[in-house]
């Protein structure tokens, strides 16, 4: 599990949904429920004229629906997302780098 990263409050509120879904097996539903707080931030903060999430915010919600995706047994989707995540350009000394990498190694074992 990844920590959420800092967020506005109906962010927050709707990725603590994701995590509950997600708990209880309704993954659509956690899928949605993350979906719509990535779409809500970027709304929010493109109020402030920012263009686009942090780095390591959007990598956040693609490691979230690849792990959501992973345990409903998807694993193609799952390791989709995380190579996707993998694909997120971070400073080569970035803690965050080794999660898309937890994520394929969970997947593939």
């Amino acid at each position: 599990m990844y920590f959420p990263p800092e967020s506005p409050c109906e962010v927050a509120t709707l990725i603590e949904s994701a995590l509950v879904y997600q708990s209880t097996s309704n993954f659509e539903m956690a899928i949605d429920c993350f979906e719509k707080a990535r779409e809500t931030w970027l709304a929010i903060i493109k109020k402030n004229d920012t263009k686009t999430l942090k780095k390591e915010e959007e990598m956040f919600f693609l490691l979230s629906i690849g792990s959501v995706y992973e345990s409903a047994g998807k694993d193609d989707l799952a390791l989709n997302s995380y190579m996707q995540a993998k694909e997120i350009k971070l400073p080569y000394n970035h803690p965050d780098l080794a999660f898309p990498f937890c994520g394929m190694g969970a997947v593939l074992f």
